[in-house]
C-alpha cells in the first residue's frame, strides 16, 4: 500500500528513521567526533537514503502501480513523489488551464500528476519504470534538477 498509517504521537510512519540516525549508522558512528567533514557526512546520508529507496523498490508490484495510477485525487505525499519522479526522469509537466481559459501560458500551474499518470505510471509499463528507477544514474543528475528535488524534501 502507498498510503501508510501515521503514528499519532510522532506524526511519522512506524518504520521511519531520522536523518541523524542514518548519518550515524552509515558513517560508522563518527557523526560527532569531527573526524569526517560535514560534506562527507552529508554525502554519506544522501547515498544511504538512495540505497534505502532502492531496497524499497523490490517490494513494489504491478498491482501497486495500477492502484497508484487509478487514484483520482491522490494525497499530497503521492503528488510530491510524482513530481519528484517527473523531475528526476525528465518528464515535463502538463499545463492546466488558467482562470481565463488560456492553456500553456507561462503562469499556468504545472500539473505533474497528469504527466506522471501518462508517462511514469502507465498500466502497461510497471516493469519498465522499476528498471528505470533501479538503473537510474544518480551521479549524472543536473544541478538544476537536484535543486528542484531538494526543494521537495
Amino acid at each position: 500500500q502507498f498510503v501508510q498509517t501515521l503514528d499519532p504521537a510522532t506524526g511519522r510512519s512506524p518504520g521511519h528513521r531520522s536523518l541523524n540516525s542514518s548519518v550515524k549508522r552509515h558513517s560508522g558512528g563518527a557523526a560527532d567526533d569531527g573526524s569526517k567533514t560535514h560534506e562527507e557526512l552529508e554525502r554519506g546520508s544522501k547515498y544511504a537514503t538512495v540505497e534505502e529507496a532502492m531496497a524499497s523498490l523490490s517490494t513494489l508490484t504491478r498491482r501497486d502501480f495500477i492502484e497508484l495510477r487509478n487514484l483520482p485525487s491522490p494525497p499530497e505525499g503521492v503528488l510530491s513523489v510524482a513530481r519528484g519522479l517527473c523531475l528526476a526522469l525528465g518528464v515535463k509537466p502538463k499545463r492546466r488551464s488558467t482562470t481565463d481559459g488560456i492553456i500553456g501560458r507561462s503562469e499556468a500551474p504545472q500539473d505533474y500528476w497528469k504527466a506522471a499518470r501518462e508517462h511514469i505510471f502507465p498500466s502497461s509499463s510497471a516493469i519498465s519504470l522499476l528498471q528505470r528507477l533501479v538503473f537510474f544514474d544518480k551521479d549524472r543528475v543536473p544541478e538544476r534538477t537536484m535543486r528542484s528535488l531538494a526543494a521537495l524534501v
